[in-house]
């Protein structure tokens, strides 16, 4: 990878975004990631990147993604295909459910929310989106006129719902209820009044119409809608596109092989990768995977976080990327196999467009380690870092199309590739500021594990927390 190549790969690593206007280049990043050095490595390669760029433009019809035709048969994006088809086969599963939850302090205005909810599906498509089959295939159907209706219960005069653990089991039977993709709704809310001035508002979404970015954009309109005042200017901007758009360019541009040097290189690097991870599990693995699964929560000091930072700083490199090169060192350690393959999951929003809309775009990265005890760390972090460059700079390949294109060695006992997955939160969202009502995330475990073992982390300036989600037929308690 030659120096250009290198910067441009970093760049897309810490969410820089690049474009061209009028021959002009573009560049946002979020805060604090354009630091002089950086700045001043754009710079000298101005002309470079605007070369670069201009010829993707050209070869992949400007990448632009155009509004479709609503009357022509709307597809599926490949993710969306291959939950829909897992529904039709294993029948409705509670774990491709994403619940939502919020504790609300304060004069909450029920009738006042239900509009909000509704303007916010005014503006998502996706919110009201089914999916019926025609002639066995699946297709997007969009519900024009479609109203949601808050399911409300007041459970003050429950004395067993002042125990938390109690209120959280009762939303899980909530969460659970199935959902009827071929004819809706895709999602459910629900709000319990606890006491005068305290409310749960939970929402459940099905998977094929949501991913954990959509959170983030979701709470920020509820909370912006909320509190708007409507005298004033509308605070939120007009979406222009919606997911539906993606799904049907994301086919166009699989169509015209836009994707395949980026399979090409995931061929390369996966070749005679392991089937499975060799872990020391407390229980042998049934021969059918299972989705039972408790969370284990973990906090790492203010102390030790600023170390790591430090280290960040000091090496160029991401909170991504370190932590997840921990995480695999430490697979390393327990299993003594020195090749070890984590899945990640990656937004998917490459374009400025998409960072706003509510959707299943999320897409998942098979992160490859192949450990040799004699590096030092910096050296084997410097190992990370271009694999994680590498892996990132072939991302929008659908992983769905990367399995089928592979085609590993199957089993009904665990997942294809890899069967341990690293997530790091970062999400954009406005949980938590300062608003008339007092809004927190209220943390329910589904008990669902989607893999054997699950790492999930949230990066904070002076903390970084987070919970590791076991298999509870192969991992105990008290190991994890």
């Amino acid at each position: 990878m030659n120096e250009i190549q290198t910067l441009l790969s970093t760049l897309k690593a810490k969410g820089v975004t690049l474009r061209i206007q009028e021959r002009e280049l573009k560049v946002s990043a979020p805060k604090g990631i354009l630091t002089p050095g950086l700045t001043a490595e754009i710079k000298t390669h101005k002309e470079e990147i605007i070369n670069i760029l201009s010829t993707i433009i050209r070869k992949n019809g400007n990448g632009k993604i155009e509004r479709a035709d609503r009357n022509n048969k709307l597809p599926l994006s490949f993710s969306q295909q291959r939950m829909w088809f897992l529904n039709q086969l294993e029948g409705e599963k509670a774990i491709y459910h994403i619940p939502f939850a919020m504790k609300v302090e304060g004069n909450l205005n029920l009738e006042k929310l239900e509009y909000t909810l509704n303007e916010i599906v005014k503006r998502h498509e996706t919110l009201r989106t089914v999916f019926p089959s025609v002639d066995g295939n699946p297709v997007q159907k969009i519900i024009e006129s479609y109203k949601c209706k808050i399911e409300y219960e007041d459970l003050t005069e429950h004395s067993e719902y002042k125990n938390e653990l109690k209120i959280k089991k009762f939303l899980k039977e909530k969460i659970i209820i199935p959902f009827n993709l071929a004819e809706g709704p895709v999602f459910r809310t629900y709000v319990y009044k606890l006491s005068k001035d305290i409310h749960i508002l939970l929402i459940v979404i099905h998977g094929i119409a949501a991913d954990g970015w959509s959170a983030g954009v979701l709470f920020n309109e509820l909370s912006t809608l909320y509190e708007l005042d409507t005298a004033k200017e509308y605070p939120l901007e007009n979406i222009e596109i919606q997911f539906v758009d993606f799904a049907v360019w994301q086919r166009e541009q699989f169509d015209k092989k836009v994707y395949e040097p980026q399979l090409r290189y995931w061929k390369k690097q996966l070749e005679d990768s392991p089937t499975a991870l060799d872990f020391p599990f407390d229980f042998p693995r049934k021969t059918v995977h299972d989705f039972i699964g408790e969370r284990i929560f973990f906090s790492v000091n203010a102390k030790t976080t600023k170390r790591l930072n430090t280290l960040l700083k000091d090496t160029g490199t991401s909170p991504f990327m370190l932590l997840w090169g921990v995480y695999a060192y430490l697979l390393y350690r327990y299993t003594s196999q020195r090749d070890v393959l984590i899945g990640a999951p990656v937004a998917n929003r490459t374009k400025n467009e998409l960072e706003k809309i509510i959707g299943f775009f999320a897409n998942t990265l098979v992160l490859r380690a192949k450990i040799n005890p004699s590096l030092t760390f910096l050296e084997y972090l410097e190992q990370i870092k271009q694999i994680s460059l590498d892996a990132l700079a072939n991302q929008d390949l659908p992983f769905d199309k990367l399995v089928e294109e592979i085609d590993p060695q199957r089993s009904l006992a665990h997942a294809p590739l890899f069967q341990t997955m690293f997530v790091l939160q970062n999400a954009p969202s406005n949980i938590d500021k300062e608003t008339k009502l007092k809004i927190s995330a209220f943390d329910i475990d589904t008990n669902v594990a989607h893999f054997d073992i699950t790492f999930v982390v949230n990066v904070f300036d002076r903390e970084i927390n987070g919970f590791i989600e076991i298999n509870s037929t192969l991992i105990k308690h008290e190991s994890g």
